[in-house]
């Protein structure tokens, strides 16, 4: 199930060998995967890190994520993008399980 909230995600710039990252707003996600507006463009199959600010987070959760899809968007000419998260360190799974848990129940309680 999709979470939707507006957390902020960042990832690699092309500029990423010198370290540079870009940040955008995070549409949705769950534990497979999440959707983001992004200032790049980025390959259907392409690999890359992303990290994720979530508040049930005391540091940002760094993934692996695969794109699945590209669309381009009329928003400000930015790349509307879904990728699919894939095996990662213990911590991190852990992290964004716990999160999706925390913000499914809470949807659970208001409804």
């Amino acid at each position: 199930m999709r979470i939707i909230r507006s957390f902020l995600v960042r990832y690699p710039s092309p500029a990423s060998g010198q370290g540079f990252w870009l940040v955008s707003t995070l549409r949705n996600f769950s534990t497979c995967g999440a959707r983001f507006f992004c200032e790049r463009t980025f390959r259907v199959g392409e690999t890359t890190k992303i990290q994720l600010i979530l508040p049930t987070s005391r540091e940002p959760v760094v993934l692996k994520a695969r794109v699945v899809w590209t669309k381009a968007s009329s928003l400000f000419g930015m790349v509307d993008l879904g990728v699919a998260f894939e095996p990662s360190d213990e911590q991190s799974t852990k992290a964004l399980t716990s999160a999706a848990n925390f913000f499914l129940t809470k949807k659970r309680e208001a409804t």
